[in-house]
Order: C-alpha cells, then sequence, then structure tokens
C-alpha cells in the first residue's frame, strides 16, 4: 500500500489541526459536564447517548493532546499510533451517527406522538438540550471530518460492532438487575434496539467510507490544480 493511496487506513492527520481541535475539545467537556449534571443515573448507564458522549470527549482529549505534545517534540506514535486513533474517530463517528438518527427518527417522533396523547409537552429547555446531546456532538465530528478527510476502512467496522456489543450487554445485565429497560419511555420493547443499532452503524460506516474517498479525491484534485498553477506562473 503506497503512502499516497487514496484507500490508505493510516492517513488521519492525527497530529495536525490543534487550534481547530481545542474549542471543540472545550465544547465536548462543557456537554459532558452539563450531561452528567442534570442526567438521572439509570440514563447515564442504560443510553447510547451517553456513551457516544464520553467517547467523544475522549477521542478529542486524546487528539488535542496528542497535538500538544508533538509540538513539544515528544512523539508518541509508539502508544497512539495514527492507525489507532484513525479507527477511534471511526468507532465514535459511526456510534454518534446512530445516536443521532435514532434520536431524531425513532424516538423524538415517539414522545411527539406521546404529548398528542396528553403527555406534558417539551419545554424549551429541554428542545435544546436534546439538540445538544443528540446533535453537537455528530456536527464537531463532521467538522473534523470534512477538514481532515478521515479515510474509513470496511474492516475497522469490527470495532463499531464491538462497542454496540459491549453497550447491549450492560443494557442487558441492568434491565435484569433494574426492570428497566433503554428507552421504555419511548418504544414497548428493547429487543429490536440492538439490530437497529448494528444495521444503522453498518450503513453510516458504509457511506463514510465512500464519502471520505470522493472528499481526498476533491482535495488531492484541487492540490494537483494549484501546483500546477504555481508551476505555470513560475515558467511566465
Amino acid at each position: 500500500m503506497t503512502k499516497n493511496c487514496i484507500l490508505c487506513t493510516t492517513s488521519y492527520p492525527v497530529y495536525k489541526s490543534l487550534k481547530f481541535r481545542i474549542p471543540i475539545f472545550l465544547m465536548m467537556t462543557s456537554l459532558v459536564i452539563f450531561e452528567f449534571m442534570i442526567v438521572k443515573w439509570k440514563y447515564i448507564i442504560s443510553a447510547f447517548t451517553q456513551y457516544g458522549l464520553v467517547i467523544t470527549w475522549i477521542l478529542f482529549l486524546t487528539l488535542v493532546f496528542s497535538s500538544f505534545f508533538l509540538n513539544l517534540g515528544i512523539h508518541i506514535n509508539n502508544i497512539l499510533s495514527d492507525k489507532i486513533l484513525n479507527i477511534f474517530f471511526e468507532v465514535t463517528w459511526n456510534a454518534e451517527a446512530t445516536i443521532t438518527i435514532v434520536f431524531w427518527l425513532i424516538l423524538f417522533p415517539a414522545t411527539l406522538f406521546e404529548e398528542s396523547n396528553g403527555k406534558d409537552p417539551e419545554t424549551i429547555s429541554d428542545i435544546i438540550y436534546q439538540l445538544l446531546a443528540h446533535s453537537l456532538p455528530l456536527f464537531l465530528l463532521t467538522l473534523d471530518f470534512l477538514k481532515n478527510s478521515v479515510l474509513f476502512d470496511f474492516s475497522h467496522y469490527l470495532f463499531s460492532l464491538g462497542l454496540i456489543l459491549f453497550y447491549c450487554i450492560i443494557a442487558l445485565i441492568y434491565w435484569i438487575k433494574t426492570d428497566y429497560f433503554p428507552y421504555q419511555e419511548y418504544i414497548s420493547s428493547f429487543h429490536f434496539m440492538p439490530f437497529l443499532f448494528f444495521l444503522l452503524s453498518l450503513l453510516v460506516h458504509f457511506f463514510s467510507m465512500i464519502i471520505g474517498i470522493k472528499i481526498s479525491q476533491y482535495k488531492m484534485k484541487y492540490s494537483n490544480s494549484e501546483i500546477y498553477e504555481i508551476n505555470l506562473a513560475e515558467k511566465v
């Protein structure tokens, strides 16, 4: 696999964009602190949203520190290689995309349906919270995805599957212990949710592979055209 291969799985510019990622990390830190201050313990354990928030925060924390150490001349590639952090991004992206899709297309409409049947409507603060928890992490990851042309590898989906299985095991144990299953306020049974998470994350990973390649191809084409224009200007 050549260094310039468009399908290269270790091309994620882990140590770039420090100034870009610090504000993102600070926003995620504020969101995580806010989340754990207001959310009930049972939701922290049983809702996939909290898992997504935590791994997104850890991802940007790791990227910021990696960049910081590199700026000091300290290379930590032996501990955190580009490939490892590339996979970390893929897993985080898949989780947040799945969370966002499930909430806004399934759980939020279910809430509106309950409101039409007499349940107290969502307040403005509730809606703001939902936007922050179920949209902001994916938005921030999207900015990083577009800026740094993250390339996905299909074999790396196994790590996303591992995260979903881990979450489902924890949720199942909590269900057995407390008789509360995740999202029971919105759905009548949790049984189909693991399959939904699996299917959506698989589709997200597949389409992200295509999008990542297209972005890289566009940037490579744009870069080559700039180089051509510079060389042409020098000749003139």
